[in-house]
Parts: structure tokens; C-alpha cells; sequence
């Protein structure tokens, strides 16, 4: 199961994708793609309180890669 989300400081959008798992995982691609992996009974408070405690990791990945596009 998949959904789309947005996040508002640093702004970004992030694929979520739930599946059999226990944990909470992200990962920023080289296309500058944010994909958010949960387990399926994740509600969606836990996932925006698990993106909002890494924005921080995906705004400076999201600006690494952005720099070695150019």
C-alpha cells in the first residue's frame, strides 16, 4: 500500500509504503525522491512524527544531492 505526503518546513513530498514490517525507515534517492517504508498498522501521526524527527537528515541529503546534480 502506497500514499503520497508533504511536509512544510523544509518542504518536501514523500512516498509512504507500508508493508510487513516493524519498523520505520527513509531513504533518500539519488533523484532527490523521498520514500517513507512503515509497518501497515503505522497510523498517520506516527508516520508525520517520524518524518518530522528526520527532516532535518532529509533537508541536508535533499541539498547533498541537489549540489552533485549541478
Amino acid at each position: 500500500m502506497t500514499e503520497l505526503g508533504r511536509f512544510d518546513r523544509p518542504e518536501f513530498e514523500y512516498l509512504v509504503i507500508r508493508g510487513a514490517r516493524r519498523s520505520f525507515s527513509v531513504t533518500v534517492k539519488s533523484d532527490n525522491s523521498v520514500v517513507v517504508r512503515c509497518p501497515m498498522r503505522a497510523s498517520h501521526s506516527q508516520i508525520v512524527a517520524f518524518v518530522k524527527d528526520k527532516s532535518a537528515w532529509i533537508s541536508r541529503t535533499l541539498s547533498e544531492n541537489s549540489q552533485k546534480l549541478s
